[in-house]
């Protein structure tokens, strides 16, 4: 502050209150300290900008954004080369979205205090949020220049680098702090107060990936892939580690060491419908095997059968290894075995996103038409023998109720989704759905909402939006 906007010991006082208020947002008692100050300094231009940011603090629904904005301008006008003053404005564009502006009034600042750490925090900050990425970079260089003894300046450094595509100069980045940490420079007080020493070993883990990731996107892909198996000892997030691992492999069309990687990751995540894909491309099998993404080959199909089987038995808990044949599987016997011993658990659990999960099988008609079979003969025998036609049984009326209900369910929404896709509209289908949904509701004891739900989500679909 200036000797001309300097302000006596006690009013200085009450600024920094002001300000500590803010901060910790007690907003009702900085306006109090605001209007000590001016009362006695009314052209007190830092003052009177803080009190247009508390001003805008206090009110989320931007009502008294005109008079936060009046204050903080006068405040600018009063003291316009006061870093403070421009600061204080690009928080208020920033409270309210205004990205843009926020970044010009906090360069404006950063031009009159250049060494301002927390300005130039703010303005990095924003250029993230406006994705000028350039603009970041450039910010975080000023700031590792002032603040190289900071774990955080080298990083976000390298990181931006990273993010538009100077690999090669962020990895540099990494290793140049590597050198100065294992030199033991920057010794002060204060230096490297950004460094958990309780998480010490997870930040040399995160260090790892982070290199070869950028040795990969640099086009180093062999030396990420020897850096990655040289340093698995000091990575703490083995997902994490496995992925990356098998990323490079398969981009040097290492085929077999890649299968055994993403097995090892489906171990980990047997539902992982990425590594499921992953793994399918490394033994050179269709990525995309759901209806509706092309044909598959008899072969393919018959590869991906043994496929599924053999996860089917290794990996106990896995959804996926019972769910993925359904999509590869050819409309017929075989797919009506596999439907029916699918749906059956899901059913007595009342399972509510069974048919969201079954719902990509209508891309094909063949297996739509045999959908409304398998599921009217399910809820068939049910209401006649208590038994699915995976041949499991009930164990007791109650239970043999409740499945009813849910296959009931089941079948109403299969008749939503016929009419949605229906040429002629889909009166008749809705009909249906109507009356089969009438029926769950009037078993369920519970009243549960999903039902009514339903029911309301066919009723738009209809067109009736009224009832």
């Amino acid at each position: 502050m200036s000797a001309k906007h300097a302000l006596p010991s006690r009013e200085r006082k009450e600024f920094q209150d002001l300000v500590n208020c803010y901060e910790t947002k007690q907003f009702k008692r900085g306006l109090k300290h605001a209007d000590a100050v001016l009362k006695k300094f009314p052209q007190h231009g830092e003052t009177m900008a803080m009190k247009g940011l508390v001003v805008r603090s206090m009110d989320d629904t931007f009502g008294r954004n005109e008079e936060a904005h009046a204050l903080v301008k006068r405040g600018i006008e009063c003291h316009p080369e006061s870093h403070v003053c421009w600061h204080v404005y690009g928080l208020v564009h920033r409270q309210e979205r205004n990205y843009a502006e926020a970044a010009k009034c906090y360069a404006q600042a950063a031009k009159i205090d250049p060494s301002n750490m927390l300005v130039l925090r703010d303005l990095s900050t924003m250029y993230v949020q406006m994705r000028d990425l350039k603009a970041f970079v450039e910010i975080r260089r000023r700031i590792l220049k002032l603040k190289m003894d900071q774990r955080s300046s080298w990083f976000a450094l390298a990181v931006g680098l990273h993010l538009i595509g100077e690999h090669a100069e962020g990895l540099s980045i990494l290793e140049k702090y590597e050198e100065i940490r294992k030199s033991g420079a920057f010794t002060g007080r204060g230096s490297w107060r950004d460094e958990d020493k309780l998480m010490v070993k997870f930040d040399a883990s995160e260090l790892v990936l982070l290199k070869a990731t950028m040795r990969r996107d640099a086009g180093q892909v062999k030396e990420a892939l020897e850096d990655l198996e040289a340093q698995e000892a000091n990575v703490v997030d083995k997902v994490a580690y496995l992925e990356l691992i098998g990323a490079c492999q398969m981009k040097l069309d290492m085929f077999d060491a890649a299968q055994k990687t993403y097995r090892k990751l489906l171990e980990r995540l047997p539902d992982s419908y990425a590594y499921h894909r992953a793994l399918r491309v490394a033994m050179s099998l269709p990525e995309n095997i759901a209806d509706g993404t092309g044909d598959i080959s008899d072969a393919d199909c018959e590869k991906i059968k043994a496929l599924y089987a053999d996860l089917r038995d290794s990996l106990k808990y896995c959804a996926a290894a019972k769910r993925l044949p359904l999509s590869f599987t050819k409309a017929g016997a075989e797919f009506t075995t596999l439907i029916n011993a699918y749906i059956e658990k899901p059913i007595r659990k009342g399972v509510p996103s069974l048919f969201e999960d079954l719902k990509n099988l209508y891309e094909n008609q063949d297996k739509a038409k045999l959908l409304e079979t398998i599921f009217t003969d399910t809820v068939a025998q049910l209401k006649s023998k208590g038994t699915f036609p995976s041949g499991g049984a009930t164990s007791s009326e109650d239970e043999k109720k409740e499945c009813v209900m849910y296959a009931t369910n089941l079948l109403a929404m299969h008749y939503d989704e016929m009419a949605q896709r229906s040429a002629n509209g889909g009166a008749a289908e809705y009909a249906k759905a109507l009356t089969l949904i009438d029926e769950t509701i009037a078993m369920d004891g519970k009243k549960q909402p999903e039902f009514y739900l339903n029911k309301a989500r066919f009723l738009e679909h209809a067109g009736d939006v009224q009832l």
